[in-house]
This record gives C-alpha cells, structure tokens and sequence, in this order.
C-alpha cells in the first residue's frame, strides 16, 4: 500500500496521491467521521445473512470497533483469539470488556497455518499482509459460514509508529 514501482529504475517508492487529498480536520469531525463510516458498514452487515463477528483485545482498535458496534450489539458477536496459555494480556482485558457491557464474546482457539496455507495467504494478499496474520488466519476460518469478520484497523499503519521518520 502507497507505494509504487518505478518502470526506470525498478526501485520501489512511496506514493502519497496528490496533495488536496489530504486536509487537516478537527479531531472531533474526524472521529465523528470515523463512528459514522463503522457504523453504516456493521449496519449494511446487521441486515445481511450473517452475523458481524467483531475482534475483541485489549488493542486501541478492536475497542474503537466496539464503542461503535454498541448500537448493534445484540446482533453481533464479538470473538478474541485465543492462545493455549489463557492468561496473556488480550485474553484476559477481552474477558472483562465482554462481561462488562454484556457482550456475546466467542473465545477462539488459536490455530497456525501451515507454510502452504501460509503462503496462500500472503499470495492472496498481494503480498501486502504477512507477518502473524498471515500465520494465525485458519483461527477465524470458522467464521465464515455465519460471520463476516470485523477486524481491527491496522494501527500500526494508522498511527505510523513503525514508519520511517521521513514517511
């Protein structure tokens, strides 16, 4: 994502679109804007065939979703992966939130792709995702048959904590 490949000397650059695509907006527009858009997209998913199955850790983002889902929480499920050692931090924050607002939490075993699975995901991705998710996918497979998976936001794309300081 935003980069390209220059055909002249075959290096890959970063792309930043024109200019007068990015304006400066005022926190609270820009996360009004934010509620609205998640919102509309678990609406347009509520009245579908499937249930929204919302993440759920102790991350920023997967709770940002959940704020936003709170109108549609009885339609939705939210789900947490996870590992075999219960007591790790998303495990246990997931719990509390679920039970303190009530919500159908579905705890997930976590499972592993193989290096097939694994590359076919990566693959399938435009080689634009790999890292774990690209090893813990088959946990959320389940999903598919009742669910359409609402994940977390990418913070660490979002939030630019591992871009390079002149991105």
């Amino acid at each position: 994502p935003n980069h390209c490949l220059d055909l002249l000397d075959w290096q890959a650059k970063r792309f930043r679109g024109p200019k007068h695509l990015f304006r400066r907006t005022e926190v609270a527009t820009a996360a009004q804007t934010v509620i609205e858009t998640v919102q509309a997209q678990l609406e347009a998913i509520a009245h579908s065939p499937r249930r929204p199955a919302i993440a759920l850790t102790a991350g920023r983002d997967t709770r940002m979703l959940v704020a936003c889902s709170y109108p549609f929480r009885d339609s939705a499920d939210y789900v947490t992966l996870m590992p075999p050692h219960q007591g790790d931090t998303d495990s246990v924050i997931a719990r509390q939130l679920a039970e303190a607002a009530g919500l159908r939490h579905i705890p997930l075993p976590l499972q592993s792709a193989g290096p097939e699975a694994r590359s076919a995901y990566i693959h399938r991705g435009g080689h634009c995702v790999s890292g774990r998710n690209a090893s813990i996918h088959p946990s959320v497979a389940q999903l598919a048959h009742r669910h359409v998976f609402v994940g977390g936001t990418g913070g660490e794309l979002s939030r630019g904590f591992l871009w390079n300081e002149a991105d």
